[in-house]
């Protein structure tokens, strides 16, 4: 029997890279050290600084391995995408860290992430509105 490598979540306080008021947690999923997730991360932190604000407080968590995205994304039902999804009860984003490897045509990793803010600011669920919104910042 073949056992899966449990999920590994390291914290990453940004602290130390964002101003106080917007302030996010970042954990990391499926790998032993940050740096294996580092080609995730450099590119998130600058979407995060320049682009897609996310509330304070807000956790999101990068799936930086194949196994660990197919765990997070059954754990909560959300089989339908390939990208990301938010939990709005549980304030968490999770983001498939391959977006940041291979960008789709028409869905760089900004989008999805401006995306998933879309959903956060008009707490729904609704794909269209969270597509609005994303496409409104591309517009600033």
């Amino acid at each position: 029997m073949k056992h899966h490598p449990r999920l590994v979540c390291i914290l990453l306080s940004l602290a130390s890279f964002l101003p106080v008021h917007a302030q996010v947690v970042i954990q990391l999923a499926g790998i032993q050290h940050a740096a294996q997730c580092k080609y995730a991360t450099v590119p998130l932190l600058d979407i995060l600084n320049t682009y897609a604000k996310f509330p304070p407080g807000w956790r999101i968590v990068v799936a930086c391995s194949d196994i660990a995205w197919q765990i997070l994304r059954r754990h909560a039902d959300a089989i339908d995408t390939n990208h990301a999804f938010t939990n709005m009860n549980g304030h968490v984003t999770v983001i498939n860290g391959a977006i940041f490897l291979s960008p789709e045509v028409g869905r760089p990793p900004q989008r999805i992430l401006a995306h998933e803010l879309g959903h956060i600011r008009c707490s729904c669920d609704d794909e269209r509105k969270a597509e609005k919104y994303a496409l409104s910042l591309e517009k600033k």
